[in-house]
């Protein structure tokens, strides 16, 4: 535990905040902190995105607040599904791409690991997060192209 009592942890998350260009959590998680994006972009952030699971995410940045919606997959197992949506993002901006198709592609991500059994070697190659979002399915585990 970083904390040795729960309140503190409102707190530690705003000062962690303030030294982040980019802030992802789960929504429970903004919850817990009581934090609310838009104020933490005042922090320093230049983009916070709210994570919900199959439902998508949020993301929130100087064009305001905006919902991309999920990816729909049969889920298998749910751990390394944030692993692949932290890594898909991040990847996706350092290749030029802007926060809402990053966002996207942080959700095929996290839905092509969840519906796979192991963790690690779950996560997706590139080429399948492009086949699974240009129409493509999932189907035990396998990401079939349109």
């Amino acid at each position: 535990m970083l904390w040795e009592d729960v309140r503190e942890y409102p707190e530690l998350v705003w000062r962690a905040a303030s030294f982040a260009m980019v802030v992802i959590g789960g929504a429970s998680e903004f919850v817990a902190a009581a934090l609310d994006p838009r104020d933490l972009l005042k922090r320093g952030p230049r983009i916070v995105v709210v994570k919900r699971g199959a439902q998508g995410a949020t993301i929130v940045d100087a064009r305001g607040s905006r919902d991309i919606g999920g990816v729909n997959v049969p889920v298998v197992n749910g751990l390394g599904a944030g692993d692949a949506f932290g890594a898909a993002f991040g990847a996706a901006l350092l290749a030029g791409r802007d926060g809402d198709e990053a966002v996207r592609r942080a959700n095929a991500a996290g839905a092509i690991v969840a519906s796979r059994l192991s963790c690690s070697t779950a996560m997706p190659r590139a080429s399948e997060i492009e086949a699974l979002l240009d129409g493509g399915s999932v189907v035990d585990g396998a990401v079939v192209a349109r």
